[in-house]
């Protein structure tokens, strides 16, 4: 028989665990009504309201019943750590729809969910012959979805020059303008400061994105672009991978003076 003492112990453990998570999960609410940058994960997140009630049936597949049944058995055992796992099951599904009021996306109550069957070979094939057409269709997919050169993640070699000539040609910290997946790698590679980059550092992300998009577009007038330079402090923009394909061309002759041109990328300075 187990130990009372031990038992005792283990309880007082993890009561102490739950205070000081709830602790920090309180902290951590009260750092989001600070505005930006600690806004932005919530705002973000309580956005991401997926309908599951079209859904939850189909994404949680076979294993759902069978766990069903890992939940009778683990109440029958009547141990404590079954039961513990058992309600960490149970409890996100009761809270699903009250998701978006308590700021969480509602998916990620039912990511990587556990699951009490029990398992054997005979179960295991079919499982496997349950969730093929699942699987396969889901590799096709991603395989689609990646299999394009993405300028971010892949960089154009070439791109080295372009980062060397701004560190020696700019100071630290020089503004520059580019679009989101460039604004990402910029800072990393080059000492500047860029206008749109990381989703949680970046303040009103989506309406700089309308701005940045028309501009590399070239469909601002050229007051509207020195106004969005000049406003911003920008003193480079950046024309590289991410940017040539949404305009081919140079941008705002009369306004803007090209410092470096290559295949690859074409650096402007304000004339």
């Amino acid at each position: 028989r187990q130990d009372p003492k031990l038992k005792l112990n283990f309880l007082i453990g993890l009561f102490i665990y739950w205070v000081i998570g709830t602790i920090l999960l309180f902290l951590m609410i009260s750092q989001t009504k600070n505005g930006f940058p600690w806004s932005q994960y919530i705002n973000w997140e309580k956005s991401l309201q997926f309908p599951l009630i079209r859904e939850l049936i189909g994404a949680l597949g076979i294993l759902f019943p069978f766990s069903v049944i890992g939940i009778w058995q683990a109440l029958r055992s009547k141990k404590f750590e079954y039961i513990l796992t058992a309600c960490w099951l149970f409890v996100p599904f009761l809270i699903i729809p009250f998701a978006q009021k308590l700021n969480i996306s509602n998916i990620r109550l039912i990511q990587g969910t556990p699951y009490l069957p029990i398992f054997n070979f005979s179960f295991l094939i079919f499982t496997l012959i349950f969730t093929y057409p699942t699987l396969s269709w889901s590799l096709k997919d991603q395989i689609r979805e990646y299999w394009p050169i993405f300028g971010n993640v892949y960089l154009d070699d070439r791109l080295k020059y372009a980062f060397s000539f701004i560190n020696q040609n700019f100071p630290p910290k020089t503004n520059t303008l580019s679009t989101f997946y460039t604004g990402n790698y910029l800072p990393a590679y080059t000492k500047t400061v860029s206008f749109i980059g990381h989703f949680g550092y970046t303040y009103n992300m989506e309406e700089k994105e309308k701005l940045v998009l028309k501009f590399f577009e070239n469909k601002m007038t050229d007051e509207q672009a020195k106004t969005l330079i000049k406003n911003n402090k920008i003193t480079l923009i950046f024309q590289g991978p991410e940017e040539k394909p949404i305009y081919k061309d140079y941008l705002y002759p009369k306004l803007l003076k090209p410092i470096y041109e290559k295949e690859e990328v074409t650096l402007y300075t304000l004339k």
